[in-house]
């Protein structure tokens, strides 16, 4: 295996790191932000009980892992004819 193939697999293996980290961020700050939302609305116009953070983490996280699930098979493409 010569240096430029470790270097190639260091790279990839970087990116993807990368990628899950920002998953990471993107499901806690969604989350964060989906729990401030429903703070917002909920309570006040429908006395529904506020959300704490970790429940929007764990819906958008829910959302994620469903999303990965169904992958492509879930489209809202419209029909032609």
């Amino acid at each position: 295996m010569t240096d430029e193939d470790k270097e190639n697999i260091a790279a990839i293996i970087g990116i993807v790191l990368a990628t899950m980290l920002l998953g990471v961020f993107f499901v806690f700050f969604v989350g964060f932000a989906a729990a401030k939302f429903w703070n917002l609305f909920a309570p006040p116009m429908l006395g529904w009980p506020a959300a704490e953070w970790r429940n929007g983490i764990g819906f958008i996280g829910f959302l994620m892992c469903l999303r990965g699930c169904l992958g492509s098979e879930l489209s809202f493409k419209p029909r032609r004819s």
